[in-house]
């Protein structure tokens, strides 16, 4: 058995599997919770576990500490995944390949790896990054900014401002009060950066690319881009072609 893990900054989502079928899946919002379901399953299919592969946006410390408690449950060190200069037929497009965030690195590979074409791979999570794809495989670089969480914190800190947690349904409408102004403009705002990521892939001349969404927040966007592929499991597809093992 596999375990795959993806250890974002809010969540963490993992997955258990063997060569033939999923045999388990889950998101948990911390490490404790992570160790405690995994754990279960695990002993559950009384078979010992081969391999724990993961991609981890953490702080070193934190990986550490995953490191210690996966070797004390499981007898297996954490194989962490890292950006590559090329992989997969994708071709990495930071100056320095290995700077560019692994989750956001793995993403593009398995959008690609479905697609074979041009393609703007949105993950909206803590934060939104947009990536961009040509064609032939080539990462062309791509957009951070802070994910709606984030913003709407943030917004809620100025006096008077109330922001509601949830997503809802997509609004760019001109707001009519506070709330809706600040609702409206965190629409009009996401919109922006993705259709900007999408002509700038245009004007490279790939007509069309596809839209790519994941993440948690990738649902909310979805009602603005209905067209677009959601596939939640991105990331953890993505560690999959990494580690061929997994």
């Amino acid at each position: 058995m596999i375990l795959e893990a993806d250890l974002g900054n809010s969540r963490i989502k993992w997955r258990l599997r063997d060569a033939e079928q999923l045999l388990a899946s889950s998101v948990t919002e911390d490490l404790a919770s992570f160790l405690l379901q995994s754990n279960k399953q695990v002993l559950a299919q009384n078979l010992p576990l081969a391999r724990f592969c993961c991609v981890s946006v953490r702080s070193q410390s934190a990986n550490e500490e995953l490191a210690g408690e996966c070797e004390a449950l499981w007898g297996v060190s954490p194989e962490f995944a890292r950006a590559e200069a090329l992989l997969a037929g994708v071709v990495n497009g930071y100056e320095s390949p290995l700077d560019l965030g692994a989750d956001r690195w793995l993403a593009v590979v398995a959008a690609y790896s479905r697609l074979a074409k041009s393609c703007v791979v949105v993950d909206a999570g803590s934060a939104i990054t947009v990536d961009l794809v040509s064609d032939q495989g080539r990462h062309l670089g791509g957009y951070i900014a802070p994910g709606l969480q984030l913003m709407r914190r943030s917004l809620g800190m100025t006096a008077g401002v109330r922001v509601s947690a949830e997503s809802g349904i997509w609004d760019s409408a001109p707001g009519r009060s506070t709330q809706a102004a600040v609702t409206a403009a965190l629409s009009a705002m996401v919109s922006g950066l993705i259709d900007e990521g999408i002509h700038q892939l245009e004007v490279k001349g790939a007509p069309a690319p596809e839209l790519v969404l994941t993440g948690g927040d990738a649902s909310w966007l979805k009602t603005r881009y209905p067209a677009a592929h959601y596939w939640p499991d991105l990331v953890l597809d993505g560690l999959a072609i990494a580690m061929p093992g997994s």
